[in-house]
């Protein structure tokens, strides 16, 4: 497909964005359908990737995600902003030589982390989104959820088994780390899904590798966010079982409370 014909699948989809919410369209014009994100998205389409857009289903600081179709079924698509606050970070990156010197490559190196990470946290056999592909800050997976909406946040679910669910999220927290070597470091309630009876892990791009001089510290935090949750909502005690498992995961880990967390 052409970049012209491509062009005219987008102004079709905003149209319909439009009708439904005119100031917010707006800012997807301006902040997510750039020229140069349009030509990645082209690359993915012309794939098969992304056969069809769906709706917008959040409109973040440093990434929008859209629903849509493609030969796997139905997606997200994640698009990196590159007109973003995420910009805000790039002060301390740029200059620093172990990253890409352009604004614009870091923003993409982003979103082939996520990739990375995602490929390697389903490979461990980890509950995450299935990856399809990335095309420059475009990043394209399964959605979790169905008919183009995703799944409620653990959030905004009341669970009849909130047990079964911490246990079920505290194995896929040690297999990250046994099998994929990765740590989330950003692990919440806010990005975890909860679809037929299952937690999901989402927003893998600030993932680091557990030989990361963070990793033993970012791991404790992850863990401790997600019971205190569960000690807020259900009143669950975390018992032996984290605290063991925890102590034994970050044994000979540096526990330093300060220092900056890395892409590696």
């Amino acid at each position: 497909m052409s970049f012209d014909r491509f062009e005219r699948v987008i102004d079709s989809f905003l149209e319909r964005e439009d009708r439904r919410k005119d100031r917010e369209a707006f800012k997807i014009r301006q902040y997510v359908f750039d020229e140069r994100t349009v030509r990645n998205m082209l690359s993915l389409f012309n794939k098969g990737i992304i056969s069809d857009f769906n709706w917008i289903i959040s409109m973040g600081k440093e990434a929008a995600v859209l629903s849509g179709r493609g030969k796997q079924g139905e997606i997200a698509i994640k698009v990196y902003k590159y007109v973003s606050s995420f910009r805000r970070h790039l002060d301390y990156m740029v200059g620093d030589r172990r990253f890409p010197s352009s604004p614009r490559k870091i923003i993409e190196m982003w979103a082939k982390k996520e990739y990375r990470n995602l490929v390697r946290m389903k490979k461990a056999d980890v509950r995450v989104p299935e990856p399809y592909g990335v095309s420059g800050n475009v990043l394209v997976m399964q959605l979790i959820g169905s008919d183009g909406i995703p799944a409620p946040h653990l959030r905004e679910v009341e669970l009849e088994d909130p047990e079964s669910v911490l246990k079920m999220i505290l194995d896929d927290v040690k297999k990250a780390y046994h099998k994929a070597r990765l740590v989330h470091a950003d692990l919440s309630e806010y990005n975890i899904l909860y679809w037929r009876s299952l937690p999901w892990m989402i927003d893998l791009s600030h993932a680091v590798v557990v030989d990361h001089p963070m990793a033993g510290e970012l791991l404790r935090r992850d863990i401790q966010n997600i019971v205190r949750f569960f000690q807020r909502r259900y009143g669950i005690a975390p018992g032996d079982y984290v605290a063991g498992d925890l102590d034994k995961d970050t044994e000979g880990e540096d526990r330093s409370s300060s220092g900056e967390i890395g892409l590696d």
